[in-house]
């Protein structure tokens, strides 16, 4: 069971830290409403990132290893629903369903794609 929790939580450090390093290298505030051009990149890089995360979950769970992606996606999902909660109507509030919408959910597809790396799905 610690090797799962492990896992989950080595897949989320691999989304915060390059979400961050993200941010950091762009200059951009992740709080504040960006341009069409650097919304559609962030979003993409989001979901290529949580993508990562959910495969690098999957790849060190020692079972359950979608379940693993999933969650990952769901402390993504919980960490929006608190954002919400705590800045209310003044949020972001398209980052914020393109997080919900688009970037949790794709922890999961990393899940999908360590199975099919593996040949077992």
């Amino acid at each position: 069971m610690l090797r799962w929790i492990l896992a989950v939580i080595t897949g989320y450090l691999v989304f915060a830290i390059s979400a961050a390093l993200f941010y950091q290298v762009t200059g951009q505030n992740p709080h504040t409403v960006p341009t069409i051009l650097s919304g559609i990149v962030g979003v993409l890089y989001g979901m290529v990132i949580a993508a990562m995360a959910g495969f690098v979950a999957a790849r060190f769970a020692p079972r359950g290893k979608l379940i693993a992606s999933a969650s990952v996606g769901g402390i993504i999902a919980a960490g929006v629903a608190v954002s919400l909660i705590r800045e209310g109507p003044e949020s972001s509030l398209w980052s914020q369903l393109s997080l919900l919408l688009l970037i949790a959910p794709a922890t999961y597809v990393g899940g999908i794609l360590y199975r099919k790396s593996k040949g077992t799905g």
